[in-house]
């Protein structure tokens, strides 16, 4: 009876033991994404500063072209930059798919504004009013340099680069809103370089002097 239990044990045991790898590779086996993308979304990004000639709008709608998602830039809208209080519209101005109002404007903190839009077709979107929040001095700068920055797959290794942080008191009982723009440089990375030919099976076929066959 005694050796009967413990064999009924092991058997047990070795259930569970099945039991908890069924559950554990169940649970890592990849499930791919789904995303339900939608077309003819518009999407407004505006922002007002403080500082002259960075107040600009971008109007943009979603499409699928070619299997990918992205999104266009809207040409010819109508935009206006509303003081709720005084109801003073200062009008943005087309270039380089931004628009913009000029490079004298800035807003001043304290101030309340709203954004108008009006879309060729004739469709006007009205933001909420919003508050300008005082501006937070900035105490200091400083990066650290990270030879493990980031892990490139296709470079096979890990690539170099500086962590920048910002040390600043902006008031706790207030909510505030930080954005941090920057433009970044870095060197392109080639796994091969074919001069007048294609890349194919790790070799370069060149393409010069090739007979072509009109069709």
């Amino acid at each position: 009876m005694k050796n009967f239990f413990h064999f009924g044990k092991n058997i047990l045991n070795s259930n569970k033991f099945i039991l908890l790898l069924t559950l554990f590779f169940s649970c890592i086996d990849p499930i791919a994404p789904v995303f339900d993308f939608k077309e003819d979304l518009i999407i407004i990004n505006a922002l007002a500063t403080t500082v002259p000639g960075t107040t600009n709008i971008t109007v943009e709608k979603t499409a699928i072209e070619f299997g990918e998602y992205r999104s266009n830039f809207v040409s010819g809208c109508s935009i206006d930059l509303i003081n709720s209080e005084s109801k003073e519209r200062y009008p943005f101005v087309e270039k380089d798919n931004v628009y913009s109002i000029s490079d004298e404007f800035a807003i001043l903190p304290g101030s309340r504004w709203e954004v108008e839009v009006t879309l060729p077709d004739g469709s006007v979107y009205r933001s909420t009013s919003e508050v300008a929040p005082r501006t937070v001095p900035i105490l200091e700068i400083y990066q650290d340099f990270n030879p493990e920055m980031t892990y490139d797959e296709g470079y096979g290794g890990y690539i170099p680069g500086h962590e920048i942080k910002i040390d600043f008191q902006d008031p706790p009982d207030e909510k505030n809103f930080f954005l941090y723009q920057y433009r970044a440089y870095q060197e392109e990375l080639y796994c091969k370089i074919c001069e007048n030919g294609i890349l194919r099976d790790g070799e370069c076929l060149s393409q010069i002097n090739k007979d072509r066959k009109s069709v």
